[in-house]
């Protein structure tokens, strides 16, 4: 939520765009298209490709230059990964003090989520050994199935959802899949 707020909000809301469509709707269909990769064609699924080709046009074409300027400021100035320093004899603003308190916050969910990938998936542990990468499609095909693993666990836990003996067969020494005989009993 906080990446869409922060587009629409800094970075889409710099311009006026014409047109007969919200301006939210506008800014989310850019987003939507720059996320995605769809193109024209695939967006008449929410806008007429004329409309969309038109915003598009007003937001990347005729605030090109300005959108350049725009986002090199935005990543040298914006803090993203360190907390704010005070300066010798003066207070941090309460902005600043509320920036730290969240960062560290986030710094410390984003530390223990690592923690818990390295300890349950050893590929991730980079404390035991260097996590080697040799092709990142595989890679990121491997930290996106640790993600879903682990959310499927973190939402097993949350709701309380009850394991069966059928949930627990493959940590048993004899488990086969496909069992050859399809049986199930003879496992348990």
């Amino acid at each position: 939520y906080i990446p869409v707020f922060f587009f629409l909000v800094k970075i889409f809301n710099k311009y006026d765009y014409k047109g007969p469509y919200i301006f939210m709707e506008k800014g989310l269909l850019i987003l939507y298209h720059l996320i995605t990769g769809n193109s024209f064609r695939d967006m008449e699924d929410f806008i007429p490709s004329s409309s969309f080709h038109e915003i598009y046009k007003q937001f990347w074409d005729d605030n090109k230059n300005e959108l350049n300027r725009l986002f090199t400021e935005l990543l040298e100035n914006i803090n993203f990964m360190f907390p704010i320093r005070k300066n010798k004899n003066e207070e941090l603003t309460d902005d600043e003090i509320l920036y730290n308190e969240t960062f560290g916050s986030f710094r410390s969910k984003i530390e223990n989520y690592f923690g818990i990938l390295g300890n349950k998936f050893k590929r991730f542990n980079n404390n035991e050994r260097n996590c080697k990468i040799t092709d990142i499609k595989t890679y990121n095909i491997q930290l996106k199935l640790v993600l879903l693993l682990l959310n499927i666990k973190k939402f097993v836990d949350i709701y309380n959802i009850p394991i069966k003996p059928n949930h627990i067969l493959w940590s048993n020494e004899n488990f086969n899949y496909p069992n050859p005989n399809k049986e199930i009993n003879n496992i348990i």
